[in-house]
């Protein structure tokens, strides 16, 4: 914990007696201002009560610079951390430190990557001095989604993940009231194994889209079940509804499949 305080000054003895004389005029009050030009960490560890979570979450950190020039500059951050046991290197440009206290926009543009995903992310928080309101547009590749079984047990905890590959992300994102919205995305994997589900059932070809945070995800998806092929098409509960902390209501589904020469809706 950084604590910024005047030190103190050294006990004085009481001022002699003296006659009473006109006060002066009080001071104009004076501010401290602080900056810096680079922070170096390593070995450290963040934890964040996350609201959007709901519980408490550690970030351990290898090694983190974060470089700060003149006010009107953006900041660089490049590190080398680890979230649930998974290394992963981040590199951020963001607006000026500074800026986090003001009320205008404050960019930022994030990518990480790691053995198992690859990811950037570009918006601004809106509302810098109330870091409350963020948006931005996200674009990651995972190569195998069953793999991140680990990040998803620290974020929410039962969630499983199934076996897809290739998967690919586009999303629009907010942040609004402590709650991650996806908006506008497109989701797509080319093999999923849901044999978990039901013995022999598989996925080629699948692909999720929606326009916006409370219109219906779209569904269509190519596969077999055993040596017979299938299709899906149809609509699924909207990305608000996905949404971690979003509040319990129906999930609509309306699917259509079709296989050897049949039609279930």
């Amino acid at each position: 914990n950084w604590v910024f305080a005047a030190s103190p000054r050294p006990a004085q003895p009481p001022p002699a007696a003296t006659a009473p004389e006109l006060s002066a005029p009080p001071r104009p009050a004076t501010t401290t201002r602080v900056e810096f030009s680079e922070i170096l960490i390593e070995g450290g560890r963040i934890t964040v009560n996350s609201p959007v979570l709901g519980r408490a979450e550690t970030l351990e950190i290898e090694r983190l610079d974060i470089r700060a020039g003149d006010p009107s500059a953006a900041m660089q951050v490049d590190g080398r951390l680890s979230f649930a046991g998974q290394p992963f290197a981040l590199r951020a440009e963001t607006g000026h430190f500074l800026g986090l206290t003001g009320d205008r926009p404050w960019p930022y543009r994030v990518s990480v990557a790691s053995a198992l995903l690859e990811a950037q992310v570009e918006g601004a928080m809106e509302r810098a001095a109330a870091t409350q309101d963020w948006r931005g547009h996200l674009r990651a590749t995972i190569p195998s989604l069953a793999a991140l079984q680990p990040v998803a047990d620290a974020l929410e905890r039962g969630a499983r993940l199934p076996a897809a590959r290739d998967v690919r992300v586009d999303a629009d994102i907010a942040v609004r009231g402590n709650r991650l919205i996806p908006r506008a995305l497109t989701v797509t994997a080319s093999a999923v194994d849901l044999s978990a589900l039901r013995e022999g059932l598989s996925l080629g070809r699948v692909e999720f889209t929606a326009p916006a945070a409370d219109q219906p995800i779209r569904l269509t998806a190519e596969g077999r079940l055993g040596e017979t092929p299938l299709s899906l098409r149809g609509t699924l509960g909207t990305p608000a509804a996905t949404a971690p902390g979003a509040p319990a209501e129906p999930f609509s589904v309306d699917l259509a499949v079709q296989a050897a020469g049949a039609l279930l809706t």
